[in-house]
C-alpha cells in the first residue's frame, strides 16, 4: 500500500513538473504542491483532479504567510480532505464576504501569488474606493482585473468600465486623460456621468474624443486683435477644419502640448489659416492655408507675414522642391477623410 502511494507521488511529480514548464505563473503553487506531495504522496494528484474553484482556495492557503501554517503533515492533509471554507480559515483566520467567490469566478487558471493577497485586502476594505464593491459585481475575476481596478480612479470604479479595459496600461491611459482633461477645463462630473453611461469600449472611447473638443487650448503665440483670432478651444479648431476642408483636427494632441498654434488671419486680400509651431523655445510659422490647404493669394500672404513678424513669429525658410510624378495624388492624399464630417 506504501509502495503505491509512493509510486502515485512520484507520478504526479512529474506531472507537476510538466505542468510548471507550461504555466509559468503558476509555478510558485505547483512547486509547493509537488515539494509537499514528496512528505504526503497524493496530494500533487489530488491537486490536479480538484476543480478550478478548489485550485485557486488551495492557491489562497499556499499564498498566506508560512507562520499561519500549520505543520506540513496537517498542512498536506488539510489540502486534500478540508472543505474551503475550512482551508480558507486556516490560511487568513478571518476570510473576508466575497472571497470564496470572487475565488470561484477567477479565471485564466492559477494566478500570481500576489492576486490572492491583494483580492483579500481589497475585499476587506468593503468600500468602491478601492474597488471592492465592483469586484463583488465582476462576472470573471483575475490578476490583470484587480490591476486595472486599481489603475482606475475611484469613480470610474464600475464593474462595466472595469471589464472594459483590458489591462492596466489601459487604465491607465483613462485615468491620465481624466485628470488631463479636467485640468484644461472640462467638467468632470459632466465627463465621468459620459463615460458611466457607455455600453461598450466603442462607446466609452469615443466619450473621450467628444468631451475633449470642450477643452480649452493653451493660449497660443499671438494675442486676438481685429486681424488675428487665436483657436482657442478644441472645437474651434473642428469647426475650422469643417469649414477649410483641411486635415486641422489632427494637430489636436500637438495643440495640447503646445508644440503648435492655429489661428485665422484678416486682411483686405482675405483670409488664411495660420499654422504655427515651436521649435527649441522659438515661435516660427509653418504655414498659411486657403481652403483645402491651397496656397494663399500672394498679398494675403505678404500681409499676414507681415503682422505675424510684428508679433515676433518668424516665417519658416522653405527650400523649392521639384515637382514629383505623384504629386497630385500626394495632395488628395494629405487632406482630411472628409466624410468624417459629412463632405463625401
Amino acid at each position: 500500500m506504501g509502495h503505491a502511494s509512493t509510486q502515485i507521488g512520484f507520478i504526479s511529480a512529474i506531472i507537476g513538473g510538466v505542468i510548471l514548464k507550461v504555466e509559468k505563473k503558476s509555478s510558485w503553487a505547483l512547486n509547493q504542491i509537488v515539494d509537499l506531495d514528496r512528505s504526503s504522496p497524493g496530494l500533487a494528484g489530488s491537486y490536479l483532479r480538484a476543480s478550478p474553484e478548489r485550485q485557486h482556495v488551495i492557491a489562497a492557503f499556499l499564498s498566506s504567510p508560512a507562520s499561519h501554517k500549520p505543520d506540513r503533515s496537517t498542512m498536506a492533509r488539510l489540502l486534500m480532505l478540508g472543505g474551503h471554507k475550512a482551508i480558507l480559515q486556516a490560511a487568513f483566520g478571518s476570510v473576508p464576504a466575497g472571497y470564496r467567490s470572487a475565488l470561484a469566478r477567477t479565471v485564466g487558471g492559477l494566478q500570481p501569488q500576489a492576486y490572492y493577497r491583494y483580492l483579500r485586502w481589497l475585499l476587506n476594505r468593503g468600500d468602491n474606493r478601492n474597488g471592492a464593491t465592483a469586484l463583488r459585481h465582476l462576472t470573471q475575476l483575475s490578476y490583470e482585473r484587480l490591476r486595472v481596478a486599481a489603475a482606475l480612479p475611484s469613480n470610474l470604479r464600475l464593474p462595466s468600465i472595469i471589464g472594459m479595459h483590458t489591462d492596466r496600461a489601459h487604465a491607465r491611459r483613462s485615468a491620465s486623460l481624466l485628470r488631463l482633461l479636467t485640468e484644461v477645463g472640462v467638467s468632470k462630473d459632466g465627463l465621468l456621468a459620459a463615460l458611466r453611461s457607455a455600453k461598450n469600449v466603442r462607446q466609452f472611447d469615443a466619450t473621450w474624443l467628444r468631451w475633449a473638443e470642450r477643452a480649452r487650448l493653451p493660449a497660443g503665440p499671438v494675442p486676438a486683435s481685429e486681424s488675428y483670432q487665436p483657436v482657442r478651444t478644441a472645437l474651434e479648431m473642428k469647426r475650422l477644419a469643417r469649414r477649410y476642408r483641411n486635415c486641422l483636427r489632427r494637430y489636436l494632441t500637438e495643440a495640447f502640448e503646445e508644440t503648435v498654434a492655429f489661428g485665422l488671419y484678416r486682411s483686405e486680400a482675405g483670409e488664411a489659416v495660420v499654422h504655427l509651431y515651436r521649435k527649441d523655445g522659438e515661435w516660427l510659422l509653418d504655414d498659411l492655408h486657403g481652403r483645402e490647404n491651397r496656397p494663399v493669394a500672394a498679398q494675403l500672404r505678404t500681409d499676414a507675414t507681415s503682422f505675424l513678424k510684428g508679433m515676433g513669429i518668424a516665417e519658416t525658410v522653405r527650400l523649392r522642391r521639384p515637382r514629383r510624378t505623384w504629386d497630385a495624388l500626394r495632395e488628395i492624399a494629405s487632406q482630411c477623410e472628409w466624410d468624417d464630417y459629412g463632405w463625401a
